[in-house]
């Protein structure tokens, strides 16, 4: 598979600002793939993006794309490339215009009958008929994403870069939303590369996932890999719940041969199972019998704490509700079990 657009040692400061937003990172991008950045307000991954659509001048590095550097904005009249389309938070729509002539607009240049012939197939495939006529202000926060959207993929760009795409969408439509996101991106022939801070997006749309934490990438792979097998409590708290504890709490109460690789492992709640029954003569070898000290309902299960030797162990629980002060036994399942670094 070829390398659309690659980073070589980009670095991006800003003039303001003491220390750089984006710190010598070296990311390959493969055409075809939807590559979702991940990362806490502030992590840097906006100017990534921007620096990747050759709108920020990069301070060290440089950007590569199909091979060729990107020129930065101080070598072009009009910033960016035009194969490379970018959708913004604020989905940046012509207020005045109406949804048909949001997307002509972008197609003024090309022949009539063409701009007649895109312009409908877009309104179709971002499912925006009936709307032709309306302004963006009379637009649900979907309708203006796909909006958005349809003018971003008009001239059928190569890459497509979307920064926070559910940003200004109600959490009510987002999984309604991420799943038309998800089969619209795959009847699109353009590389995507989005960035988010919930981790949801990433898991549900990414072929790759890239963390990065101030200005630097601290993990790559697959939403499998990220959440099955961080390599940092970083990663592993943001993509969810997760139990991390010293080897020794693990040696002592469920996994006596556990090797001592790394100073802490750590299990998601989810792969943590309570037992509320078990009989007086039954095996108890990796069952740790303890009380429960909180329970919070979250709808469809509980999230259930308890406290051993100091230490808060999660679970999450379906089934058979549970009680504070309930007495249960507690198992893990070691292949979840992961070395985690500090």
């Amino acid at each position: 598979m070829s390398i659309l657009l690659a980073t070589e040692e980009l670095s991006v400061q800003y003039q303001d600002t003491a220390s750089a937003a984006v710190r010598h990172i070296g990311l390959s991008i493969p055409e075809g793939e939807i590559v979702v950045i991940v990362g806490e307000s502030g992590s840097g991954k906006t100017t990534l993006l921007k620096t990747m659509a050759g709108l920020l001048e990069p301070s060290e590095g440089r950007v590569l794309f199909d091979g060729r550097p990107l020129p930065p904005p101080s070598r072009r009249l009009v910033p960016g490339h035009p194969d490379i389309r970018m959708v913004f938070q604020d989905f940046g729509l012509s207020p005045n215009m109406n949804v048909h002539d949001n997307i002509d607009h972008v197609l003024r240049r090309y022949e009539p009958a063409y701009r007649t012939e895109r312009v409908q197939e877009l309104i179709s495939r971002c499912r925006l008929g009936g709307l032709e006529d309306h302004l963006p202000k009379t637009l649900s926060g979907g309708e203006k994403q796909r909006l958005a959207l349809a003018r971003a993929l008009a001239e059928e760009p190569r890459l497509l870069l979307m920064d926070e795409p559910f940003g200004q969408v109600d959490t009510s439509l987002k999984q309604q939303l991420r799943v038309e996101l998800a089969d619209f991106l795959e009847e699109s022939d353009s590389t995507v590369v989005m960035v988010t801070h919930d981790p949801k997006d990433a898991l549900s749309l990414a072929d790759t996932i890239v963390v990065i934490k101030d200005g630097k990438i601290i993990q790559i792979g697959t939403p499998e890999v990220i959440y099955d097998q961080p390599t940092s409590a970083y990663v592993a708290q943001l993509f969810g719940s997760i139990n991390i504890l010293p080897v020794d709490f693990w040696q002592k109460h469920f996994i006596p041969e556990l090797n001592r690789t790394s100073d802490y492992w750590g299990i998601r709640a989810e792969s943590v199972k309570i037992i509320l029954k078990w009989s007086e003569d039954e095996d108890q070898l990796g069952m740790l019998i303890t009380k429960i000290t909180q329970v919070v309902y979250q709808g469809f299960y509980q999230e259930v704490y308890v406290e051993v030797e100091g230490q808060t162990i999660t679970a999450f629980h379906q089934g058979e509700s549970i009680v504070k002060d309930q007495t249960v036994g507690l198992i893990i399942d070691p292949e979840k079990l992961v070395p985690i670094l500090p």
